[in-house]
């Protein structure tokens, strides 16, 4: 790889990883001015409805990374339909979009209490729900745009949308929270209005001569809808995958300990989830490159970008983990603003342990959608699927029934550690598979096995 192209493959790995981190930073702000306006049992709610998070989120990059690799794929192997692309899955985003707004609009306290809240939290969750799902299209929609711009070699813009949308969710959450003491409302606006600002922001694209995206129907074709499907379906479940243990670890808390104790697990989860959007997004920035090098069977250098990826999510992980254990006292403070003994004593013990899952899951948020990207979708699921869902009950549940809340701590670790060694085993077949029965060969990527 030629020095130029590794420095423009630098810069995308970093404005990917800078890009998806808005989310995080959308519940981060939340989070924090919630802790100082309603106290912990408003962390509580933070942490309750993190899963409707990654529902929408994760339904944004099923479209989105799959569509947009798509996009790229058929750009080389099929251009007549890369242009049909972006029109019909957009269409599918904004359809599930204003699905999640009926939910909000006819049931959120029966979504609250799906999501495990108690007559403590019942009513602040209902509050907090209905506005978040008020606002599915711009969450869908932020997500599939962000995806397919990036795709479309406008990663500077990509990256700058969401970095504005999360300063000012923060300058919303400061003023609609502790200003206008408007309380889960409050963030609930503030959160929804972050996304649809960076859609606005992205809207540059189609006006700055440089987008070959059109909204105009270009045609219906079935086994492009399959096709996103596939090749998103690893993003969306990890995403998911996010969201599915939060909701099991916290009902797993309630079981063994109380709210205080999900409230403390939350603190923890802020800062596991910022890491984990950054590595996403490192991985998101070399998707392109990767996605192009497979469709012109450039597979060492698609190789390369997997490794420059690895090493720089260790480094961020290196960063954020040393930064929490040293500065545990003030983050815990920083959402425990009443000074709860409880949730403090749970948070600043748990802390230095459940975040050594980050040095893993560093490199396994890489090996998954790198996998992706190459049109392994298999392997990819399979991986997704091992990690962030038949991993969980069996560590899980006999941790927290035998050492409650130290093996609580303990089971993300465990989690990350045995997929970390089933994803290099499905690279190492994947590289066997490439040398063995695939080099040269033309046509879809699906023949991989």
């Amino acid at each position: 790889m030629e020095k130029l192209e590794k420095r423009q493959l630098v810069r995308d790995v970093s404005r990917g990883a800078l890009g998806s981190v808005g989310l995080s930073i959308y519940i981060l702000a939340d989070s924090f001015f919630v802790a100082r306006s309603l106290g912990v049992l408003g962390v509580s709610v933070m942490s309750l409805t993190m899963p409707l998070f990654n529902l929408m989120e994760g339904l944004g990059l099923l479209l989105g990374m799959g569509g947009a690799t798509l996009f790229i794929i058929d750009k080389i192997q099929e251009p007549s339909n890369s242009k049909k692309v972006f029109p019909q899955i957009f269409r599918i985003g904004l359809i599930l979009g204003l699905f999640f707004m009926v939910l909000g609009l006819t049931c959120p306290r029966q979504i609250a209490q799906l999501l495990g809240a108690n007559q403590a939290v019942l009513a602040m969750t209902t509050e907090y729900t209905r506005i978040i799902l008020l606002g599915g299209p711009v969450f869908v929609l932020n997500n599939f745009f962000l995806s397919f711009v990036r795709n479309d070699r406008d990663t500077f813009l990509a990256m700058v949308a969401m970095l504005v949308s999360s300063i000012w969710n923060v300058v919303a959450d400061w003023l609609f929270i502790l200003v206008f003491k408007w309380g889960m409302l409050g963030a609930g606006l503030a959160t929804t209005s972050a996304p649809l600002i960076s859609i606005l922001i992205m809207s540059v694209h189609w006006f700055n001569g440089k987008s070959s995206l059109s909204f105009k129907p270009a045609g219906f074709r079935l086994s492009n809808i399959r096709y996103t499907l596939e090749l998103g379906l690893p993003s969306f479940l990890m995403e998911m995958s996010n969201g599915f243990t939060i909701f099991i670890f916290n009902k797993v808390i309630l079981a063994v300990s109380d709210e205080y104790a999900v409230a403390a697990y939350g603190v923890i989860t802020n800062v596991l989830l910022v890491a984990l959007a950054l590595f996403t997004g490192t991985a998101q920035g070399i998707q392109p490159f990767v996605s192009k090098e497979f469709a012109q069977r450039q597979f060492k250098r698609a190789f390369q970008a997997l490794h420059l990826a690895i090493r720089v999510a260790l480094g961020i992980g290196l960063v954020i983990y040393v930064g929490a254990v040293v500065f545990r006292g003030p983050i815990v403070a920083a959402f425990n603003e009443q000074g709860n003994p409880v949730v403090a004593s749970l948070a600043t013990k748990g802390m230095g342990v459940l975040l050594i899952s980050l040095f893993f899951s560093a490199i396994n948020n890489q090996l998954i959608i790198f996998l992706a990207s190459c049109d392994a979708t298999k392997q990819s699921i399979s991986l997704v699927l091992f990690r962030g869902y038949l991993l969980v009950f069996p560590i899980l549940l006999p941790l927290a029934f035998f050492f409650k809340m130290s093996g609580v701590w303990v089971g993300l670790p465990l989690i990350e550690i045995i997929s970390l060694v089933v994803g290099l085993s499905l690279i190492k077949r994947l590289r066997q598979v490439i040398k063995n029965k695939y080099n040269g060969q033309k046509g879809r990527l699906k023949q991989i096995d």
